[in-house]
């Protein structure tokens, strides 16, 4: 039903097939390519359906604008996450240059909504990204250092901006607290913790 080249060959001449066995892999030359990238588990919960993205490809740029951005829209959303807590989304192209060929590296760029302030405007207090821990739907954690019980407690956050590797915290944090930086997912509210240097590491259970 569309114009298009076989992109692999599943069977051999003269094999007998079983029914839905896959004999070829088709490629469209009418469009309907799909990027798919790894999102971050402290980002995914800020992914929808229908968002808008920009997308480029690395082979794009001789033969036309240096860096151009074809527009997308995210269709589905991962709920699993996969290798380093990450997520998979995919977006579907609405168009792109014939030089874009299936298996291409790709680039996106996602616009994820905001709080009341930008990242690093007066009053807030900016943390690297993996020290949110997300929760239920717009709200997020950190877990704060207690120097007299030695521990972490859970604290519930509100964020604001978004930068490559650090997030915005408006309310729920003091200046001069010590937070866990990494491995959150794997800390509970109460656990008692050992701070070596500018480092907090989970003790032994």
């Amino acid at each position: 039903p569309f114009r298009g080249s076989v992109s692999a060959r599943r069977v051999d001449p003269a094999q007998r097939v079983t029914a839905g066995e896959t004999a070829f892999e088709l490629d469209s030359d009418e469009g309907g390519l799909r990027v798919e990238v790894q999102m971050p588990e402290t980002l995914i919960d800020r992914v929808r359906p229908g968002d808008a993205v920009e997308v480029r490809f690395a082979s794009v740029g001789a033969a036309s604008e240096e860096g151009a951005a074809f527009p997308a829209v995210v269709a589905e959303v991962g709920t699993r996450a996969g290798a380093g807590n990450a997520f998979p989304v995919r977006a579907d192209l609405r168009y792109a240059p014939a030089s874009v060929r299936p298996g291409m590296t790709a680039s996106a760029t996602f616009t994820l909504p905001r709080g009341e302030a930008a990242l690093g405007e007066d009053g807030a207090l900016v943390v690297p990204l993996g020290a949110v821990l997300p929760e239920t739907r717009d709200r997020f954690a950190v877990f704060v250092f207690d120097p007299a019980s030695s521990t972490v407690g859970k604290r519930g956050v509100e964020t604001g901006g978004v930068g490559d590797d650090s997030v915005a915290i408006l309310g729920g944090l003091e200046p001069g607290e010590i937070i866990a930086t990494a491995g959150v997912s794997f800390l509970r509210d109460g656990q008692p913790v050992t701070l070596l240097g500018d480092e907090l590491v989970r003790d032994a259970p």
